[in-house]
């Protein structure tokens, strides 16, 4: 099965930390962030991996390239700026020929969400794509109807509601990994640098984006120093 591990970012709110190393490297309970993502990756099965790469793209491929671990691992770089995830996923679509589901996953995420049941659960559905939600506190939340279908999303900063379709009935932040069929790429790529949600957002009214709730367990995102002190604590435990 094939991934993509999303670890392009700059880390600009760890500037302590990412001065001199990519954001992917900073450390959590003494192993880097990539290292925990990818093996719960690996081990879940995903073992056709591609990650786009920037900020110290060498220190970030030598650094995974010695992990050794067994999949097949290949590296997109991105230059001369990061093309965020629609850009990035558009730039390897050639990678995810064929007619398999694959998974994307943030190197900033740190949780045990079960990937083999989002996987079954998309499967299960046929959406276009499935996201992963958890109840949580965020500054925005994406907009569910009562089939659990996306049709919007809500930012704190603006106070906006961005609906698309149909009525809201469950509001959830997303988790930062999401499965998704190739079908995706028939879609028209708003440009070269581009967000995923932006794609989702423009086809949820025709086609299924679906949701998977993952409310149990752990989910740190470690974006900024104080997030990153939580997962400490948690994984030191």
């Amino acid at each position: 099965m094939k991934a993509m591990i999303f670890a392009a970012g700059l880390g600009t709110r760890m500037k302590h930390l990412t001065q001199n190393q990519p954001k992917a490297l900073v450390e959590v309970a003494g192993k880097p962030v990539i290292d925990r993502v990818l093996e719960r990756v690996v081990a879940a099965g995903f073992t056709d991996l591609v990650i786009n790469v920037h900020h110290f793209s060498q220190q970030l491929t030598a650094h995974i390239k010695r992990l050794n671990l067994p999949a097949a691992i290949l590296f997109s770089h991105e230059e001369p700026e990061p093309m965020e995830t629609g850009g990035g996923l558009w730039k390897v679509r050639d990678f995810f020929s064929g007619n398999e589901p694959f998974l994307l996953h943030n190197a900033d995420i740190l949780t045990d969400l079960d990937l083999g049941s989002l996987l079954h659960h998309h499967k299960k559905y046929q959406n276009l794509a499935t996201l992963a939600v958890r109840e949580r506190e965020s500054s925005r939340k994406l907009l569910f109807t009562d089939q659990k279908l996306l049709c919007g999303r809500w930012k704190e900063k603006t106070n906006s509601t961005d609906l698309r379709w149909g009525a809201p009935v469950f509001q959830y932040p997303f988790s930062g990994v999401h499965m998704l069929s190739p079908e995706i790429f028939t879609l028209p790529a708003p440009g070269k640098r581009f967000s995923i949600m932006d794609v989702y957002l423009n086809a949820c009214k025709t086609l299924p984006i679906g949701m998977f709730e993952h409310n149990k367990g752990h989910w740190f995102d470690i974006g900024s120093p104080e997030k990153r002190l939580k997962a400490e604590e948690f994984f030191n435990n």
